[in-house]
């Protein structure tokens, strides 16, 4: 193990066990050995809501409407189409993602054909 200025050291078994028990935390990012033993924790989609996609649709709907009236220098009629479209698109794109995540974890085919 090296020391403070880089030559190899002896370490103890007593040391290493001593090393081994503290927290990741104070150890620090020494390497990409000790974060590339870590797991991700995935998680699973939940059913499309209308109520969520209003939340997620609208803050993007309003900045995209307001984007593309100001950039194109379009009437405002045109920005708000736009805006409002992201609201069902989120909603389809929750479904299309939870679908596929139900079809994986039940092992069924994608639909698509081999051959």
């Amino acid at each position: 193990m090296p020391d403070e200025e880089g030559n190899e050291v002896e370490v103890a078994g007593s040391e290493l066990r001593a090393k081994k028990d503290t927290p990741a935390k104070a150890k620090g990012k020494s390497g990409s050995k000790s974060s590339s033993g870590r797991t991700r924790t995935i998680r699973e989609p939940q059913p499309p809501t209308w109520n969520r996609a209003l939340k997620r649709g609208l803050p993007w709907g309003l900045c995209a409407g307001l984007g593309v009236t100001v950039l194109t220098n379009g009437p405002i009629v045109v920005g708000i189409v736009y805006g409002l479209a992201f609201v069902p698109l989120m909603y389809f794109t929750d479904g299309f993602v939870y679908r596929r995540w139900e079809r994986r974890k039940t092992g069924k085919p994608t639909g698509k054909k081999t051959g």
